[in-house]
């Protein structure tokens, strides 16, 4: 209030004082969406502030020599990427236990404690990164259960899959190994969402609805299939193109659509 000249707050009189305090009051109140709702004992909803960054993952020289740089998270659930004792007894890719307060899950440096599953008590060390860069021949993608940036190999949902219990799910416009989320359950011409990239089992693709014959909402999912083969689509879906950007080691994917 001292920004208001003098003339004017006497001109003004008493009441803009009061005045500005419910205005001040009224910026500082927290939105009723994000209180919690005691008559019908809803929980609130308050939103996780951005990741800290006291060390970069994936990066060199960013710890002493007996630590490693590691996500952590605090009693909010904010991640905070900082230097922790370099604990790493396993090898990438092994089964271990996270730690989400300290990171002392037993994993290389550079390696993450990654889960399954939201409710499962084991993940797989699998490698931290802040860009495309830090993953040779592969995706620098959010996981399905805190949104970690981590390293995703290429895959071909038709071949075999992926190694270390991982799955091969479109991610990105791509394929990649990681965990499927709890959403990724539908089956062929059930709904999903082609904005996340979610909703599909692995080998499904999620497609608009004016190209699959029985989807009855805005997209649903539909198989992969080889655009080298003749078959591969259930009668009357075909195989076309596919509006990904694979690398030329994946040309030959394509997805299962109603003609017409």
């Amino acid at each position: 209030m001292s920004r208001f000249p003098s003339r004017l707050l006497a001109l003004l009189g008493p009441p803009v004082v009061p005045l500005l305090a419910l205005v001040t009051a009224a910026c500082q109140r927290i939105p009723d969406e994000l209180l919690a709702d005691e008559e019908h004992g809803n929980a609130a909803v308050v939103p996780v502030p951005p990741p800290v960054f006291r060390c970069v993952p994936g990066s060199e020289n960013e710890c002493e020599a007996s630590e490693k740089c590691s996500a952590t998270f605090n009693a909010n659930g904010q991640t905070i990427y900082a230097c922790v004792l370099d604990d790493g007894a396993l090898a990438p890719y092994g089964l271990c236990r996270p730690d989400r307060a300290g990171a002392q899950d037993a994993c290389p440096a550079g390696y993450l404690c990654i889960l399954a599953a939201a409710d499962a008590d084991e993940g797989r060390c699998l490698a931290l990164c802040a860009k495309l860069a830090d993953c040779p021949g592969g995706f620098c993608i959010p996981d399905t259960i805190d949104k970690l940036q981590v390293c995703a190999d290429e895959c071909d949902p038709l071949a075999a899959g992926c190694a270390h219990g991982l799955h091969c799910v479109q991610q990105q416009r791509q394929f990649a190994c990681m965990y499927p989320a709890g959403s990724y359950l539908g089956g062929p011409s059930e709904a999903c969402n082609p904005a996340a990239d979610e909703g599909c089992q692995p080998g499904l693709v999620c497609v608009s609805t004016h190209t699959l014959l029985g989807c009855s909402d805005a997209s649903c999912c539909t198989s992969a299939c080889d655009l080298r083969e003749a078959s591969g689509c259930v009668p009357p879906n075909i195989c076309r193109e596919a509006t990904l950007s694979p690398t030329p080691a994946f040309d030959h994917v394509g997805i299962c659509v109603t003609p017409g």
